[in-house]
């Protein structure tokens, strides 16, 4: 099943969000954004703006096409809105957070670029991650950053235990993404909880009475299969089969 991704309601959250969070912080107007580190994020846009927001998704391998339309569609939305959210000018950074020899994301990358995030001060708000496995590492990190949780709003992102508990989330999630005991994460799509159970209820609809169900093993694909499968069962499906 393909991903429905959602990028302009991603960057009005975070434009939104970057609004309240420098009226509540005070934020001080700068000359100028400090960018991030060019291994990772492209040139700065805007880069008279005072505040960073800056996108993570995979530019590299076989989704790069989708990830680069995402990147182009934000800067036409920040472009929309005159580059402000509220009262303050902001610049953007597209992160990749993939690399060439994986072909898609790298949990080294997700956390160096997390890391960098982290430590620097012009940096209010994040679009991202495409893949929840990514976001797992990544949450965190920008809930302990040095000057507060950093604002992180995802167009992709489906695992169910990045927010909420359910079947097939592990012991102590979500919790355990916000050591700080504050929530800075939000995403703009359904999680797999409900993704899987509306599959379920079409399937039924249609008169399927037997369903074998395959799996990619990845985060996104295993998370749609298990709440599928488990949907199916309560609806009275019969599931013959389960596998990657």
């Amino acid at each position: 099943m393909k991903k429905r991704i959602y990028a302009g309601a991603g960057v009005s959250a975070v434009i939104a969000i970057v609004a309240l969070v420098a009226t509540v912080s005070g934020a001080i107007a700068r000359s100028g954004a400090t960018p991030l580190p060019a291994s990772s994020c492209q040139a700065i846009q805007n880069a008279s703006g005072n505040l960073l927001i800056a996108s993570d998704l995979p530019l590299q391998g076989s989704g790069r096409t989708q990830t680069a339309q995402m990147t182009r569609a934000l800067k036409f939305i920040f472009t929309q809105h005159g580059w402000k959210a509220g009262k303050y000018t902001i610049a953007y950074q597209s992160c990749d957070d993939s690399t060439a020899q994986a072909g898609k994301w790298d949990s080294g990358k997700a956390s160096a670029n997390a890391n960098a995030y982290a430590q620097n001060s012009s940096v209010v708000g994040v679009i991202g991650t495409f893949n929840s496995g990514a976001a797992e590492i990544e949450i965190p990190i920008l809930n302990r950053a040095p000057n507060g949780p950093i604002a992180m709003v995802s167009p992709a992102n489906t695992y169910v235990g990045l927010t909420h508990g359910g079947p097939g989330t592990a012991a102590g999630e979500p919790g355990k993404y916000y050591p700080t005991g504050k929530r800075n994460y939000a995403r703009v799509v359904a999680a797999d909880d409900y993704q899987g159970a509306a599959d379920a209820i079409l399937a039924k609809s249609l008169g399927v009475k037997k369903v074998y169900i395959l799996n990619d093993k990845e985060a996104y694909g295993l998370g749609v299969a298990t709440n599928f499968k488990n949907a199916a069962k309560k609806l009275g499906l019969s599931v013959a089969g389960f596998t990657a």
